[in-house]
C-alpha cells in the first residue's frame, strides 16, 4: 500500500523555474510534493489569478508552444531533484480558446502538441505526472452539451459528442503514456460531479443520460471512458474529490471515497459497458483540503448572506477551533485517500510568505496522527463547536 502524501496546490502555484531557484525554501514546508506550472507572461510569478487560455496553461487552445520556451522548461525541469519533494505534478488546465471545436482536426492537432510537451516536461522533471483541472475558466464549456448546442452552427446530438469526446480522451491518454509510460493523472475531480445520489437504482439509463445533457460536466464522463479504453498497465487516474473543500465530518470523507470507488464505477459502467475492469485497474481516490474555508471563513460571506441565507457558521468559530477544523479535514482526508491529499488555498502563499507556526503545527499534527493510526482526539469537541457556531449564525440571521 502506498504511503499517504500531502501535496500543495493553490493560487500560489510556482513555475518550474521558480521551484528550481527556490527549492531549499520550498522543502522547508510540510509537503511531499508541489504542483508547478509552465512559465507564462500573462500569468506572472506570484500573481493570484486565473490566467488567459494559451499553450502554457491549457491544452484546449489554438497556440503551440514555442520551441525556445519548451527548451527552457525542459532545462529547468531537469534540475528539479529533491529528497523531500518527491511527488510533484505539472498543472494542466482545460479552459478552452474561443471557438475550440471537438470535431476540428486542426484544433485537436494543437491539443496533441501541447499535451505531448506537458508530459515530456513533467517526466524530465522527475514528477509523478499531471494535475488535470477540468473546470472551464473561459467562456467555453466543452463538457456541457447544452452549451455546445448554443455555441456552434452545426448541431450535434449528445450521443455524437459522447462518441467524439470518448475518442479524444483515448487519443489524449495515448499521447500522455507514450511520453510518460507510468504517468499519474490527478484530476481535481472526475465523476463525483455527476448527480449520483438520485440515480441507481431509482431511474433508468435514458433518464440518467438526460441529466447529463444539461450538466456542466456531463460529457466529462466520456472523456474518462476514453482514457480508460487505452490506459496502459502502470497508468493511474485519480479522482481528486474537490467536493472535500467543504467537509466538516468524518462521515463525508468516508462516503465520498465509497462514492468514487463504487457509485461512480457503477454509473460509468452503465454509460460505457465493459469499462469496469479498466476502472478497477486505474482509477483511484484522492482528496482535497481547503485552507481558506477553515481559516478564512469571512471570505465566504457572499455565498451565504448574499443569497438570503444565514451567515457562514465558520465566522463564529474561534481561531483554535478553526485550526482544529483544518487539522480534522486533513486527518480524515489522509485516512480515506489512496495516496494523495492536495492542500488548496487561494489566499495563502506557502512559498513567498511566512507560515504561521499554529498552521504548520495543525498540518504536522494531522499527518503524524494519521500515519501512526492515532485518534484525532477532539472529534466530539469540534462537532460541539460547529453546533454552537451554527446556532449563532442562525441567531444573527434572525436578528439582522
Amino acid at each position: 500500500m502506498a504511503s499517504k502524501k500531502l501535496i500543495e496546490f493553490g493560487w500560489d502555484v510556482p513555475t518550474i523555474g521558480f521551484a528550481r531557484e527556490n527549492l531549499k525554501r520550498m522543502e522547508a514546508q510540510p509537503f511531499d510534493g508541489v504542483v508547478m506550472r509552465l512559465a507564462d507572461q500573462s500569468y506572472p510569478e506570484g500573481v493570484h489569478s486565473v490566467p488567459t487560455v494559451n499553450a502554457f496553461t491549457s491544452i484546449f487552445n489554438r497556440e503551440t508552444l514555442p520551441q525556445n520556451l519548451i527548451d527552457q522548461c525542459l532545462e529547468d525541469a531537469r534540475h528539479l531533484r529533491s529528497d523531500k519533494l518527491t511527488d510533484n505534478f505539472l498543472l494542466m488546465w482545460c479552459s478552452a480558446a474561443e471557438g475550440y471545436d471537438w470535431f476540428n482536426e486542426a484544433d485537436w492537432a494543437t491539443t496533441e502538441q501541447c499535451a505531448r510537451m506537458f508530459a515530456r516536461i513533467a517526466r524530465a522533471g522527475g514528477m509523478k505526472g499531471i494535475l488535470f483541472d477540468p473546470e472551464p475558466y473561459s467562456a467555453s464549456h466543452l463538457w456541457q452539451h447544452s452549451w455546445l448546442l448554443g455555441a456552434y452552427a452545426t448541431q450535434r446530438s449528445f450521443d455524437e459528442y459522447a462518441v467524439q469526446i470518448r475518442k479524444r480522451g483515448a487519443q489524449f491518454m495515448q499521447i500522455m503514456q507514450d511520453e510518460f509510460p507510468d504517468i499519474t493523472i490527478l484530476s481535481l475531480f472526475l465523476l463525483n460531479y455527476m448527480p449520483l445520489g438520485k440515480w441507481k437504482p431509482y431511474t433508468g439509463l435514458e433518464a440518467r443520460k438526460a441529466d447529463l445533457v444539461d450538466s456542466s460536466f456531463g460529457l466529462l464522463v466520456y472523456w474518462v471512458a476514453g482514457m480508460l479504453d487505452v490506459a496502459a498497465p502502470n497508468v493511474r487516474i485519480l479522482d481528486g474529490n474537490e467536493h472535500a473543500y467543504y467537509y466538516d465530518s468524518p462521515r463525508e470523507h468516508g462516503s465520498a471515497a465509497k462514492g468514487i470507488r463504487i457509485n461512480a464505477r457503477d454509473a460509468l459502467v452503465d454509460f460505457a459497458p465493459g469499462i469496469g475492469t479498466a476502472f478497477d485497474a486505474h482509477i483511484g481516490v484522492s482528496c482535497a483540503t481547503y485552507y481558506d474555508y477553515c481559516l478564512k471563513p469571512e471570505l465566504f460571506d457572499a455565498w451565504f448572506e448574499g443569497r438570503g441565507r444565514a451567515p457562514f457558521f465558520g465566522k463564529f468559530l474561534n481561531q483554535a477551533d478553526r485550526l482544529r477544523w483544518l487539522e480534522h479535514n486533513l486527518y480524515y482526508a489522509l485516512k480515506t485517500t489512496d495516496e494523495y491529499v492536495w492542500a488548496y488555498s487561494e489566499v495563502f502563499d506557502w512559498w513567498r510568505a511566512d507560515v504561521p507556526t499554529d498552521v504548520e503545527a495543525a498540518y504536522s499534527s494531522a499527518r503524524r496522527k494519521a500515519a501512526q493510526s492515532e485518534p484525532l482526539g477532539f472529534d466530539e469537541a469540534l462537532q460541539t463547536a460547529f453546533h454552537q457556531a451554527r446556532l449563532e449564525a442562525e441567531h444573527a440571521h434572525a436578528h439582522a
